[in-house]
């Protein structure tokens, strides 16, 4: 939240230790319950301006500051961003890392890396692509160095500045709230470890550094709930980098008068008073010299994304409310779909006063909040549009419909698409639920059957293709193919670790994360199934007269039916040997998310393995948890089916 008093008449004062510790605390204590009681390990993105380098002041401060250091001890990575983008940002940057070392930090030195013959200050776009190379280059150190918070130097002054420039760009709704205290990383979509992944190999990075030292303690507490996530199903993925703005709460002024006072020195970055230079230059300097109607200026921009923000908060509680209402019958991973049982009535669930217009569209913007919470689980998108899920919400809940749709209102839509997802209405019976041994163990609510609609029972699946498939490239991983392969996959872990034969974890089709160990001398590709595979794999089981294989053939047709059926099959990746010809695609070996049992050919005429792989379906909220509770997936394994499973059944 934002300080009620935005501008004061006082001189700026200093930001002590115990301010920020509180303010601290209050932005980032729900994040340390999750940690290791002690050393707690975090980045700060430095630029060597004045925001970044009074963060680094403070955040060394906490290193000394008693309360934080008993129960905390924080430990601080600096990463010093050169954007390489003027003569001497190498040296600033080198004087900077000296200044930091003074501070007690470890600074590293980032330097972006720009197109070849590229001059960056030439770039129309060059504040945009600064971002995206500073961002991505940021998420994968901290990755590396098995670090999953970020702190960025953002303040009060940049919120503002943030509001105007989205309000001038036509954002009248989310954007307005301005940047998030705490978040994702942006830019770095798709990066493994990064993007919303990884957390296992932060596990096993962690696992392996406490063994080394703790040699005659093997198995302390720590190192077997390690051991145990490493265990697990691995079903999911998980982690991720976050960003953590501490400073949204403090104006500039303070965070100059905190490095005066303290003699801390910072760098000047002239192309950021060239107020034609970039649309954030500009409304800085309208800022600076008063010339915006009161409407427009700082204090009302940011009271403007306090009010965004309170109200986007009391909008996904309610959300979250309707969600518990809902029934997760079944969450197919193998192929990406789930089957979800509905609420009766959104404004019975959620307490609207029937026939307000006011309240139909509060209605309105729930139902769109929760649909993109569960269309987020199936969709190959990064962003699930609001605005593409207004006639997926209207199609669900007739009662949120405007009076100009009132002569449909009626209509019962069976289904339709959108955001990447097909939506198909289905007849479950309202007596049959889902099994739990032990429902009150789950964090996934019981709904009360009084409250679920037998006529509001969907399946949600991948979108079929109509073009532009999905691929993946896997270049071959050894250069000897006859070398023996060991079943065993230790995990790949970032901090520390050396180079592995295993390709890099790649997300495929927005949805799942695959890793090879191509053992052949030829690439191979990863791309969905077709129907002319089909025909293949059939025929070559036919000519294989043998018993056993006559029986894998029907009990591969049983699984496909069981975890694809229809046209979500041909979503299914494959992990195939590559071919040019688009008439004659290269011939499948495995479909990795049907596990041991997806297996084509994966043996070649010397009786060696051509691949190994590995799969996880993206990370996905379950109940009230969102990162890393795997207490959740397990304790609801009875509605999810995987690869891990090791038998099938019909549904």
């Amino acid at each position: 939240m934002f300080e009620k008093s935005i501008s004061t008449l006082r001189a700026p004062s200093k930001i002590s230790y115990a301010e920020f510790y509180h303010a601290f605390l209050r932005k980032i204590q729900h994040t340390l319950q999750a940690r290791p009681p002690k050393g707690a390990h975090m980045g700060i993105a430095v630029s060597g301006g004045v925001d970044s380098m009074a963060l680094a002041y403070l955040c060394s401060g906490l290193m000394r500051y008693k309360p934080a250091r008993q129960q905390w001890d924080f430990q601080f990575k600096a990463f010093i961003i050169d954007h390489n983008a003027r003569e001497g940002s190498a040296s600033e940057a080198q004087c900077v890392r000296d200044r930091l070392f003074l501070m007690g930090l470890w600074p590293s030195i980032i330097r972006l890396t720009w197109p070849l013959g590229v001059k960056p200050l030439d770039l129309p776009d060059f504040e945009t692509q600064a971002r995206i190379l500073r961002y991505r280059a940021l998420g994968t150190a901290c990755r590396d160095q098995g670090i999953d918070t970020l702190l960025l130097g953002h303040h009060q002054d940049d919120q503002a500045e943030t509001v105007l420039m989205r309000l001038a760009s036509g954002q009248w709704d989310k954007g307005l709230g301005g940047m998030l205290t705490y978040g994702g990383i942006p830019e770095c979509w798709g990066i493994h470890g990064v993007y919303r992944s990884g957390y296992f190999e932060l596990v096993a990075s962690e696992l392996g550094r406490l063994q080394s030292r703790q040699l005659d303690q093997p198995s302390t507490p720590r190192i077997k709930w390690l051991r145990r996530t490493l265990e697990s199903d691995r079903i999911f993925e998980a982690g991720g980098v976050k960003v953590l703005r501490p400073l949204l709460n403090f104006n500039k002024d303070r965070l100059v008068e905190t490095c005066r006072a303290h003699s801390v020195q910072w760098v000047e970055d002239e192309t950021n008073k060239d107020a034609w230079r970039t649309p954030r230059n500009a409304i800085r300097e309208l800022f600076q010299t008063s010339k915006l109607p009161t409407a427009l200026r700082k204090g009302s921009m940011l009271q403007l994304a306090q009010r965004k923000v309170e109200r986007a908060a009391q909008h996904a509680s309610t959300s979250g409310k309707l969600f518990a209402k809902c029934d997760i019958l079944l969450f197919e991973v193998r192929s990406g779909g789930l089957v979800i049982r509905f609420p009766k009535q959104i404004r019975n669930t959620i307490g609207s006063q029937s026939g307000a217009l006011t309240y139909q569209t509060q209605d309105r913007r729930t139902a769109v909040l929760l649909l993109q919470r569960i269309v987020d689980m199936i969709s190959p998108l990064e962003d699930i549009s609001l605005t593409s899920l207004k006639f997926a919400v209207r199609a669900i809940f007739p009662e949120t419909r405007n009076r100009e749709e009132s002569a449909n209102r009626g209509r019962q839509y069976d289904g339709f698409t959108a955001s990447g997802v097909q939506f198909q209405r289905l007849a479950w019976p309202l007596n049959q639920q889902r099994h739990r041994p032990d429902p009150g163990a789950s964090e996934l609510p019981q709904p009360d059957l009084d409250d679920l609609d037998p006529d509001c029972v969907w399946k949600l699946t991948r979108q079929p293709y109509s073009n532009n498939l999905p691929t993946l490239t896997i270049l071959p991983s050894l250069s000897d193919s006859n070398i023996p392969v060991s079943d065993t996959r230790p995990p790949q872990t970032y901090a520390g670790s050396k180079a592995s034969p295993w390709s890099p974890w790649q997300l495929w089709d927005g949805r799942y994360w695959i890793r090879v160990l191509n053992y052949s001398s030829h690439a191979l590709i990863v791309r969905p199934l077709q129907a002319s595979d089909l025909q293949s794999i059939g025929l070559s089981f036919a000519l294989d007269q043998r018993k056993t294989t006559r029986y894998r053939w029907k009990y591969f047709r049983n699984l496909l039916a069981d975890a694809a059926p229809g046209p979500v099959r041909w979503t299914l990746p494959t992990i195939s040997e590559w071919s040019n010809d688009r008439q004659n695609l290269g011939k499948v070996l495995v479909l990795p998310t049907l596990g041991r049992s997806g297996i084509i050919d994966i043996i070649d005429e010397k009786g060696n393995k051509k691949v190994e792989w590995e799969v996880r379906y993206k990370q996905i909220g379950w109940g009230n948890a969102y990162d890393n509770d795997y207490n959740v997936v397990h304790q609801n394994r009875d509605i999810i089916n995987s690869w891990k499973d090791q038998s099938w059944r019909l549904r």
